[in-house]
């Protein structure tokens, strides 16, 4: 039990310091917004993005910038289809559908926003939902988040909202805990499963559900681990590189229902699943006979479009169940969508700064 209460407290300790060390970044950059000024000053840019008749309200700008859109700008990194045939267990469908998740919590703050920036919200270019695989009793890496990476709202006319994946708890004392953390933040979307590794796929594929299901294809959706460091500012300059119309003249917004999958931590080309039957990634040969696992991300953080979110939702409710979520996800089901490997690629400005005991990463750098 002391060693567990060491390695417990060393991670908060390591996540602390990440997150101090961001902080100091944060303050010497002069691209943006100190970390703790939530709304950002951009009516300049608003004025320039805002290229629609003054007169109308956010919301009727907003509706018609969802409804309509140009096609992307080429990307050039990304390479023609790849015809490598994907097969196995994975790749075929079931004969019942897999039932949709039950909410008990669902997040309130991304349509009643407890700050001012409400009205430059409606006028954002573009919005991204931060989907952040945590558990019951990671309340000390949540409140870290909050207080830090996810305390960034706007950023250069770009609305970011951070939404906390949770599953159940039989402690009667972290049930109240957690409901009044809800009630205080409205960042929590916690579904009627059990909280534990096994269940991690099931829980971000409830993410994927309500995100379909609640937000347009104007939005962005990313899975992110709770022991993540997000560097906002360069993600969303990334990110403003992708997001291109083909056609700069045009007065409406890019199909951002276009975009690829992005990999930020991170693109797995050759991955080979894991012989070891002592391991707990172990896979037998019964199960993939196959030296690889298709192309896909690593669970640590990548992002699509809420369409592609959709879609891929929508095929996982016929695909066998595999607990690596990543693989699962990214991998196989998003083949099943008929676009060989086109349709995923690497975020090219990732580095990976620092490692400690929990596995922490900045990503942007």
């Amino acid at each position: 039990m002391s060693i567990f209460r060491w390695k417990l407290r060393y991670s908060v300790l390591a996540l602390l310091c990440m997150c101090l060390f961001y902080l100091m970044i944060g303050s010497r950059r002069n691209t943006g917004a100190p970390l703790k000024e939530i709304c950002p000053d951009f009516s300049h840019q608003i004025s320039q993005h805002s290229r629609s008749n003054k007169d109308k309200s956010a919301s009727e700008s907003h509706e018609n910038t969802s409804t309509k859109c140009a096609p992307l700008r080429p990307i050039k990194f990304l390479k023609t289809a790849d015809a490598t045939v994907v097969d196995g267990t994975y790749m075929t469908e079931t004969d019942d559908e897999r039932e949709l998740a039950t909410f008990l919590m669902q997040p309130w703050s991304l349509s009643e926003p407890r700050h001012n920036c409400k009205e430059k919200m409606d006028l954002a270019r573009w919005s991204m939902v931060l989907m952040v695989k945590s558990s019951a009793k990671h309340r000390d890496r949540r409140d870290v988040i909050r207080q830090t990476w996810g305390s960034w709202r706007l950023v250069d006319v770009i609305r970011l909202e951070v939404v906390f994946l949770l599953g159940t708890t039989k402690d009667p004392n972290l049930r109240d805990s957690l409901e009044e953390e809800s009630s205080h933040h409205g960042d929590i979307l916690q579904m009627d499963m059990e909280d534990s590794a096994e269940t991690v796929p099931e829980k971000v594929l409830a993410g994927m559900q309500w995100a379909s299901s609640n937000l347009t294809h104007d939005w962005i959706y990313s899975s992110v681990d709770d022991d993540m460091v997000v560097h906002v500012e360069n993600l969303v300059e990334y990110m403003k590189t992708l997001l291109v119309p083909e056609d700069t003249n045009v007065n409406i917004r890019p199909c951002y229902e276009q975009l690829p999958i992005v990999c930020v931590y991170s693109y797995q080309a050759n991955d080979s699943p894991n012989r070891n039957p002592f391991s707990k990634w172990y896979i037998s040969y019964g199960k993939m006979s196959d030296s690889y696992w298709p192309k896909h991300c690593r669970g640590g953080m990548y992002l699509m479009s809420v369409k592609m979110t959709g879609r891929i939702f929508q095929i996982s409710r016929r695909t066998p169940y595999l607990y690596l979520d990543d693989v699962w996800i990214t991998g196989y089901m998003r083949r099943k969508l008929n676009e060989g490997d086109c349709n995923i690629m690497v975020w090219v400005n990732f580095h990976k700064v620092y490692v400690l005991y929990s596995r922490l990463v900045f990503i942007g750098f």
